[in-house]
């Protein structure tokens, strides 16, 4: 058998209730109110041949601020003609929009949805009235970007456009590369420079002489000769496959003899082969090169385990189209070629032959 309330707990359950009912009204209103725009909205339209994504609801944005959201789509009257889309924007947004402003369709991240982005416009444009139509701006897809990579890969396959002759034409590749080669003739001023030294008396000793370097009268000559083309591309210093295996042999050859001496590698070029003022810096990259791979690959300065002090000097030389009296090519070697030299330190009892 239930009991009455009293009258102080009715009065308490009463307040409970009201209280519970303006909550909720509060909670409705709230929801509400994001959807409503006020009644001073600003009424504004937008074509566009594809939509892709937008619906009714779609929010609208300007200057990246939610403003208003999309409120109709009409579809076009005859194929290719644009999609109508209808939007309203809040009224504190009506004084940033302006006659001029765009109106683009922009994803919301690399994976989310669609939203309106308005750009205002500029800001001495008249404002935007009600019911605008405002002028739609491209915004690639994500889709249409991959598409468009794809046909460019494809055209470069097929040789069209200047990469794709590039690859595809020899001859256009061939005109590249007498290009590239004639643009070291910029670097002849510094050559000349350089050289330039050798006659001043201050600078005169310290400029190395290639005769004198090539030429060691006082110790045992070991010389080994290879041609260019063997070794490398073309008119280049860039080493080929088997020009590698070529220079195996060499640091096999060198480890070969004593260990003790000095090394000099020295590239030679037929003076017919490049222009004047770029056979000295071809030479000088092709010793280089080939200096490099042999220091690497085969250790040909190693005499021993102690570091820098049980290695012996490797001197590469781009001796240009200059001939040496006592170096000239072997019979039947081209002039361009690479000359191995190894000069072995006299022993004491040589040393003391020649000074008696």
């Amino acid at each position: 058998m239930g009991r009455e309330l009293s009258q102080k707990q009715a009065i308490q359950l009463a307040l409970i209730c009201l209280v519970g009912i303006g909550l909720g009204l509060a909670g409705l209103f709230a929801i509400g109110s994001k959807s409503w725009l006020g009644s001073k909205a600003l009424n504004l339209q937008a074509g566009f041949v594809e939509i892709r994504g937008i619906e009714t609801g779609t929010r609208v944005r300007v200057q990246g601020m939610d403003a208003g959201q999309i409120t109709r789509i009409s579809p076009p009257r005859e194929p290719g003609q644009p999609v109508i889309l209808d939007m309203k924007v809040r009224e504190e947004f009506r004084d940033l929009i302006r006659q001029d402003a765009t109106v683009r369709i922009v994803p919301e991240g690399l994976l989310g949805g669609k939203v309106i982005e308005i750009h205002p416009g500029s800001p001495g444009a008249p404002l935007a009235p009600d019911h605008a139509s405002l002028k739609p701006a491209l915004s690639p897809d994500l889709s249409d970007l991959i598409s468009q990579a794809s046909d460019s890969l494809e055209a470069i396959r097929k040789g069209n456009g200047s990469l794709g002759k590039l690859i595809h034409d020899q001859k256009l590749y061939d005109d590249l590369v007498l290009l590239a080669r004639q643009s070291l003739r910029t670097m002849v001023s510094v050559q000349q420079d350089a050289d330039a030294f050798k006659e001043i008396p201050f600078f005169r000793d310290y400029v190395a002489d290639q005769i004198r370097i090539l030429i060691h009268s006082n110790r045992e000559r070991k010389r080994m000769t290879v041609p260019s083309a063997e070794l490398f591309e073309k008119g280049t210093s860039i080493l080929t496959k088997e020009g590698k295996s070529k220079l195996d042999e060499v640091g096999k050859w060198f480890l070969g003899h004593p260990k003790e001496g000095e090394i000099v590698i020295a590239a030679f070029a037929n003076p017919a082969d490049f222009p004047p003022e770029t056979v000295g810096i071809i030479t000088r990259q092709q010793s280089e090169a080939v200096s490099e791979y042999l220091l690497s690959q085969h250790k040909i300065h190693k005499t021993g385990w102690i570091p820098w002090y049980s290695e012996r000097k490797v001197k590469p030389l781009g001796a240009g189209a200059t001939g040496v009296p006592g170096l000239e090519a072997p019979p039947g070697t081209p002039l361009s070629r690479l000359e191995f030299l190894l000069f072995l330190t006299p022993s004491p009892e040589a040393r003391s032959t020649s000074q008696s």
